[in-house]
């Protein structure tokens, strides 16, 4: 399959179990809803997919693909950087707020679903630094401080219902600036 046709299935699918997660709840969404949803045969697509936890994925990756579509290039300092990236990632979950929210919610009973989502959002974080092209402190250390970050911003983002997402904004900004002195002082040290 090229990247191409896998992109645009993957779009189908995302919009498919998001729709079922916010309309149903995500503990009720099946495979064979979402290949119906998503206009894939149901046999083809469980040859992709064995549980419903392993759509968390493909949801993930496109949110993160989506976000740094509409993010673009930002420049200027750090801080502002990520913090352009991060919120249009913020953008894109508030699009979809009632399927993230059952999502969410149902991964904290869920272990597997759990496991699917941080793998792949610490994978979309280290997306987010690959264009953010910036090369102190190495990847590892800035995907552990984002995550941490994010973390924060996503969790006042579940309490923030506001249209304009000011307390989520005012977390991530919070967190960038503490993260950004936290390496400041480990950039120091070593």
């Amino acid at each position: 399959m090229t990247k191409t046709k896998t992109q645009t299935e993957n779009a189908k699918i995302s919009a498919a179990a998001l729709h079922l997660a916010a309309t149903q709840g995500w503990e009720n969404v099946t495979l064979d809803a979402v290949a119906r949803g998503a206009k894939i045969s149901p046999a083809l697509f469980k040859k992709r997919f064995v549980e419903p936890h392993e759509l968390a994925a493909v949801i993930v990756k496109e949110i993160s693909r989506e976000a740094l579509a509409d993010a673009g290039k930002p420049s200027g300092a750090a801080h502002d950087i990520f913090f352009d990236l991060l919120m249009a990632r913020f953008d894109v979950l508030q699009k979809n707020r009632k399927a993230i929210l059952s999502i969410a919610e149902a991964a904290r009973c869920d272990l597997a679903l759990s496991r699917s989502l941080t793998r792949e959002v610490l994978n979309g974080l280290y997306s987010v630094i690959d264009v953010a092209a910036l090369h102190a402190p190495p990847r590892p250390v800035l995907a552990a401080g984002l995550s941490a970050v994010y973390g924060w911003a996503f969790l006042a983002w579940r309490r923030d219902e506001s249209r304009d997402m000011a307390k989520t904004m005012a977390a991530l900004d919070r967190g960038l600036r503490l993260a950004g002195k936290a390496m400041g002082v480990l950039i120091q040290r070593f």
